[in-house]
């Protein structure tokens, strides 16, 4: 979805404007199921167990590639740890069909300040620093986390793949489609996209039950 879909489509995705059933929500389906039957991915795959199946398969030599992340987890810094820094690369995953490829990012740690603390002022100075471009600096560095603070500095940064991938942030993102989805949609999208892997059901299918629950959690 990062890459196949336009801005606006990405936007009336996440206010349930662009529905399951449409032709460019199916055709991430069906890049799922045609990723499946071209052998991507291991015979009997469940299509949830992506930690640490995938990575522990990869660095047993069972994969050429593996899908880095720009979380705390399996990022950057993970495969420049056990694979040495001159022996990683990284690109952003091709889209099908030709398209120009994005970077599927969302923000991942949010503060919230209850408001009926008795130091809301002090609770939020403390959020602020925590978001602030020094303290996400540190998390970069030592946790290989990619904030999406794009004032940070990189000069101290060793890694030329982590500049690169922060780079992108400013060019290169898109919205990541799951993220604009409510908890039953996540939750029957789970269900659909393993029947898929399984060849139990259609894109057609799957799309109209999705849509049907989306229908009813969007209510």
């Amino acid at each position: 979805a990062a890459s196949l879909w336009t801005p606006a489509q990405q936007a009336d995705f996440a206010v349930g404007k662009l529905l399951w059933t449409d032709p460019a929500v199916k055709a991430v389906l069906q890049s799922w199921v045609d990723a499946n039957a071209a052998g991507w991915f291991p015979k009997g795959a469940n299509s949830t167990a992506k930690f640490m199946d995938e990575y522990e398969g990869f660095q047993r030599g069972e994969s050429a590639n593996t899908i880095g992340l720009i979380s705390d987890v399996a990022h950057w810094k993970s495969f420049e740890e056990f694979l040495g820094l001159e022996n990683v690369g990284e690109f952003i995953l091709p889209a099908p069909g030709g398209a120009t490829p994005k970077l599927p990012a969302a923000g991942g740690i949010g503060y919230a300040v209850n408001a009926q603390s008795t130091n809301v002022d002090l609770a939020v100075q403390f959020a602020q620093t925590l978001a602030s471009p020094e303290a996400l600096q540190v998390f970069f560095d030592n946790a290989g986390a990619v904030t999406a603070n794009t004032r940070m500095d990189l000069s101290g940064v060793a890694s030329p793949g982590a500049k690169v991938i922060f780079g992108w942030l400013a060019t290169d993102v898109a919205a990541m489609a799951h993220a604009n989805a409510t908890a039953q949609e996540l939750e029957e999208l789970h269900r659909q996209s393993q029947t898929l892997l399984n060849g139990e059901t259609t894109v057609d299918e799957a799309a109209t039950q999705l849509a049907a629950v989306a229908a009813q959690a969007r209510k």
